[in-house]
C-alpha cells in the first residue's frame, strides 16, 4: 500500500499528508480572504432608522419576550446615544441567535466610544468590542477580531467574519429546503 508502513505488531497504518487531511475552518477562510479582493467592509444588513434612548431603556430592563425584541435591539446598534448602543450589543451576548449575526458583523464597523465609564478592559466602551463578544458566543467561533487593531486589520477580520455568516446561512438554507 504506497503512503503506508509497518508497525511492529504487522499493521498497516495510512500515513496521513497535509494534502489528504482537512484544513481548519479558520485556515480555509484566510485562503478565500487572501484571494478576495480588498475592499471596505460592506454593510449585510438593510438600512435601518436608529432607536432611540427612550426605546431601549425598558427593552433593556425586560426580562421575558426576548426574540420580540431583538428587531429593536438591532436598531439599538445605530442609536445616536453611544452608550446605548454598547449596551444594546451586550444584550445581544445574552439573547442574540443566527439571525442577529448580521447586525452585529455590520455593528463591527463602529468607530464610536462612550465616554466617562471605568472599565477593566481597555475598549470595553465600545460598541465593536461587545458586537465581537457576541458573535463569539452566538457563533461559537472567533476570527481574532480586535477593537484597537489597524483599519485593515479590522476590515480582514470582519470579512472573515462575513464569509463565516454567508457559509452558515447557506447551509441554513440547504438544511432548510432538505427538510431537516
Amino acid at each position: 500500500m504506497l503512503g503506508s508502513y509497518m508497525l511492529a505488531n504487522r499493521q498497516k497504518i495510512r500515513k496521513i499528508t497535509p494534502y489528504s487531511a482537512c484544513l481548519p475552518m479558520k485556515l480555509a477562510l484566510m485562503l478565500i480572504l487572501v484571494c478576495a479582493l480588498s475592499h471596505a467592509a460592506e454593510r449585510l444588513t438593510p438600512e435601518l432608522e436608529p432607536a432611540s434612548e427612550v426605546e431601549l431603556i425598558p427593552a433593556l430592563k425586560a426580562t421575558k419576550d426576548f426574540r420580540a425584541l431583538a428587531p429593536l435591539m438591532r436598531r439599538g446598534l445605530l442609536c445616536d446615544q453611544t452608550s446605548y448602543r454598547q449596551y444594546a450589543a451586550e444584550w445581544f451576548i445574552q439573547h442574540g441567535t443566527f439571525e442577529d449575526v448580521s447586525y452585529l458583523i455590520d455593528a463591527l464597523s463602529d468607530d464610536t466610544a462612550s465616554t466617562g465609564a471605568n472599565y477593566p478592559v481597555a475598549g470595553m466602551n465600545t460598541t465593536r468590542y461587545w458586537a465581537n463578544v457576541a458573535l463569539i458566543v452566538i457563533c461559537k467561533t472567533s476570527f481574532d477580531y480586535r477593537h484597537d487593531a489597524s483599519d485593515k486589520d479590522r476590515e480582514d477580520a470582519i470579512m472573515l467574519w462575513t464569509q463565516h455568516w454567508k457559509m452558515m446561512k447557506e447551509r441554513a438554507e440547504r438544511k432548510k429546503a432538505s427538510g431537516r
